[in-house]
């Protein structure tokens, strides 16, 4: 390893050259510290290194392959993303679905406003005959919770909206303040998002609102302007949309602005008040205030989903709908 990165190796990385001597030693070639795996008492004992770049790709090419389940067992699992709806409420709709003596077991995580409805079947059944099962639960679950299910296999928002939005040819793109790009990003994670995201504006002063995205200058608060909505409004939030539109070209523009902390909140205005704008080439408009309580990063990233949340929702036909954390 340090030999190709032409360094010198530190005399305590010796350490991690050491495995049992009944152990197996398993390649890293993502970072120094090797797997290594051993049988004790007809158990397979696997250890791995920590940081998740070495971990997964060791996992996936030399650990998965090695698994020895017990004959005649079949294990099959499913995950359904939903947006909208917190634990408590998917609950109550699921009912006797969640109870421990279902098959296949369903239960919930929740994670940044994303709750993942989980399936897992772990029995005698044949592949086919558990993949069908899991089937049926799926399709009623989705009828219970729809149209808050997003997606089946994974738990991202915004490829679920990119998918949407490739398969329906439309384009979408972004007007953001607080979040700084962080909008943008998730959406051009998505491998193939270039057909549908067309780009976004970073408009994090008021003067660049108004020069990128067309906000009137009387939005704002001056020596002139005393009584003006402001940068955090349901004005300047519409108009950011709006901008976008104009700016970019594309089927559909979400804006965010917000109060992210720790400073700069105020009795009427206080920290995590976030508004979050939605237009479209058509006419469609929609504004939304939220309240998102927490450090600056967990606003950040709470606007992020609830940008993502009022997108699908759109999508789906169904912008009547509360979000979480949406105060007006």
């Amino acid at each position: 390893f340090f030999v190709q990165r032409k360094r010198k190796m530190n005399a305590l990385n010796r350490v991690q050259a050491l495995r049992p001597s009944r152990a197996s030693a398993i390649s890293n070639p993502h970072g120094t510290a090797p797997g290594f795996h051993a049988v004790i008492n007809n158990i397979d004992c696997f250890c791995a290194p920590g940081p998740p770049n070495e971990l997964f790709p060791m996992f996936r090419d030399s650990i998965l392959p090695s698994l020895r389940p017990p004959p005649g067992l079949t294990v099959r699992t499913r995950a359904l993303g939903t947006i909208g709806m917190g634990e408590s409420d998917i609950a109550g709709r699921l009912g006797p679905l969640m109870a421990r003596t279902h098959v296949p077991l369903v239960g919930t995580t929740a994670s940044n406003g994303i709750v993942t409805c989980r399936l897992r079947y772990e029995g005698p059944l044949a592949a086919a005959e558990a993949d069908a099962l899991l089937a049926a639960t799926e399709a009623e679950i989705r009828t219970l919770l729809s149209p808050h299910v997003f997606s089946s296999g994974h738990n991202s928002l915004a490829r679920a909206i990119i998918e949407w939005l490739i398969e329906n040819k439309l384009t979408i793109s972004t007007v953001e303040s607080c979040t700084g790009g962080m909008l943008g990003a998730a959406l051009t994670d998505i491998p193939g998002s270039s057909a549908a995201f067309v780009g976004g504006l970073l408009t994090y002063t008021n003067e660049l609102k108004t020069r990128l995205a067309g906000v009137p200058k009387s939005t704002f608060k001056s020596e002139s302007i005393q009584e003006a909505p402001g940068a955090v409004s349901r004005e300047a939030a519409m108009a950011m949309a709006q901008g976008g539109l104009r700016a970019t070209g594309s089927s559909l523009c979400i804006s965010v602005t917000g109060i992210a902390g720790p400073d700069g909140g105020t009795p009427q205005k206080p920290v995590g008040t976030v508004w979050i704008g939605l237009a479209t080439s058509s006419g469609d408009t929609n504004v939304r205030r939220f309240a998102i309580p927490g450090t600056r990063q967990s606003v950040r990233t709470w606007s992020v989903t609830a940008a993502l949340a009022m997108v699908w929702m759109h999508l789906q036909g169904r912008s009547d709908l509360l979000l979480p954390r949406q105060a007006e």
